[in-house]
């Protein structure tokens, strides 16, 4: 990202990832946020940016929002869409040689919190937005639909946190659960971990 780009962001992962690409492109540069949930869209658009602009809006693909320099994306989890709409978005508003990056969640994105999840009561339906596809099925897609020099990675973090609490919170909020559910999975992690104190967990990115 450089000074003035123009950039398409789908989904708004949250409001501190939008300030960054706001500042690292500038003042004359322009933000444009897509983003299905109304009220993640109204965080973001309370950041004062003149070239920010927040649309309350699941794309499908055909949709032209201008000419951009990136498009870029990194939801929390999974958004369920089907994989043409990266490509077919980005054949419509990327300019030629602008770059599209997509950040997902990786298949697995946390062994250890699906192993916590499946010794709690929460619902297993919901851990379908957890995991994300495989880098190989996203490059052929992307390939397929005529987009150029893919370059699939999957990249491992290690996430500290303060407590399995913190790390049941995050779970719970990321998947939109009831917060009746943190305690189970704050145990399951202090079980697995043997600490109810700061905790490293291996995340998967793709």
């Amino acid at each position: 990202l450089r000074k003035g780009a123009r950039v398409l962001m789908l989904t708004a992962a949250s409001p501190e990832l939008c300030r960054h690409v706001l500042s690292a492109v500038g003042k004359d540069g322009h933000l444009t946020v897509l983003e299905p949930d109304a009220d993640r869209a109204a965080r973001v658009d309370r950041i004062e940016h003149p070239g920010l602009a927040v649309i309350v809006f699941r794309p499908e693909g055909p949709e032209t929002f201008g000419q951009h320099d990136a498009l870029i994306a990194c939801p929390a989890t999974d958004p369920g869409w089907p994989m043409n709409v990266w490509s077919e978005l980005a054949k419509h508003n990327l300019r030629l040689g602008g770059r599209l990056v997509i950040d997902l969640p990786g298949a697995p994105q946390c062994e250890a919190i699906e192993t916590a999840w499946g010794d709690s009561t929460a619902p297993i339906e919901a851990l379908e937005a957890w995991n994300g596809p495989g880098a190989g099925s996203i490059a052929r897609v992307l390939a397929s639909d005529g987009l150029r020099a893919i370059e699939p990675q999957v990249a491992t973090h290690l996430v500290t946190f303060a407590s399995p609490h913190d790390a049941a919170i995050l779970t719970c909020v990321r998947l939109g659960l009831e917060h009746r559910f943190v305690d189970e999975l704050q145990l399951a992690l202090a079980k697995r971990f043997k600490t109810n104190d700061e905790l490293e967990v291996l995340f998967r990115r793709t």
